[in-house]
């Protein structure tokens, strides 16, 4: 952990915690699934007990990757056809994009898009 100085308003200095950032690991991910059975989704109570990690971070990781309940296969047609329906109807309110699609995260629809664009341009 290190920390910084930031000026505030040119009158004082405070100290801000900064992490370094650094991957997850697989023992990491296997302790953030037992203890979000354990605290039933407290990011702070989880966050304590990965020492490292911010509730934000364990909440990402979650959301994103650790959860057994995201489908992390690619994308299927008629997936991709959902998601360019809602991302017209929607924007990039990834949210709402994917919230019909059981497993899928905003991420992944973000991701998926991000990826669309850079093919159309190369």
């Amino acid at each position: 952990m290190t920390y910084s100085k930031v000026k505030v308003s040119n009158k004082a200095d405070v100290l801000k915690k900064t992490q370094e950032r650094r991957k997850w690991g697989p023992k990491e991910d296997e302790w953030l699934r037992y203890y979000h059975n354990l605290y039933e989704g407290s990011w702070s109570k989880i966050a304590e007990k990965l020492k490292e990690r911010d509730n934000r971070a364990c909440y990402d990781r979650w959301t994103n990757h650790a959860n057994p309940d995201v489908n992390k296969k690619p994308l299927e047609d008629w997936e991709i056809e959902i998601l360019k329906k809602n991302h017209k109807k929607y924007g990039n309110k990834w949210s709402k994009v994917v919230k019909c699609l059981v497993g899928r995260t905003p991420l992944q629809a973000k991701n998926y898009f991000n990826a669309e664009k850079k093919k159309s341009f190369a």
